[in-house]
């Protein structure tokens, strides 16, 4: 938080994990979807745990079902996929390059208000299956 010129005793750095794993859409079809959910860190993990603490974000779908041009090389593939997790991820990139969010939380117990400066990273992508080996790594925050 020195980098960010943040007093530590005013702000929290919130990581923001991510969660991408492809299913099938039918028994018989190889068509599948990939969910890309998020949730944030400083949750418990018995909340992590809990499925509504999880929010989907959106679908990665191959480009080429969608077009119905099932000719594309697996480079082109590849390409479409990123594409489509940019799409899904931008206000994510924008939450955490924008600086500081300040957020109020109040104590239940006095009413007392603390006001402090929520400073988002992206903590992690995790995949079942990588397809490009992409597995919890620090992707976008990191000065």
């Amino acid at each position: 938080m020195r980098k960010l010129n943040l007093d530590p005793e005013e702000s929290i750095v919130v990581p923001i994990i991510l969660f991408l794993d492809a299913t099938q859409i039918g028994g018989l079809s190889s068509h599948s979807l990939e969910p890309l959910m998020m949730t944030l860190r400083i949750l418990k993990r018995t909340l992590r745990n809990d499925p509504r603490a999880w929010k989907n974000v959106g679908y990665v779908e191959e480009v080429s079902r969608i077009l119905g041009n099932s000719k594309l090389t697996p480079e082109e593939k590849l390409e479409d996929y990123h594409f489509i997790l940019k799409l899904l991820m931008q206000d994510i990139k924008d939450l955490i390059t924008s600086g500081p969010v300040e957020w109020v939380f109040i104590d239940r117990g006095t009413g007392k208000k603390y006001r402090r400066n929520m400073i988002f990273r992206l903590m992690m992508i995790i995949q079942k299956e990588p397809t490009d080996g992409l597995v919890g790594m620090d992707l976008i925050g990191t000065q």
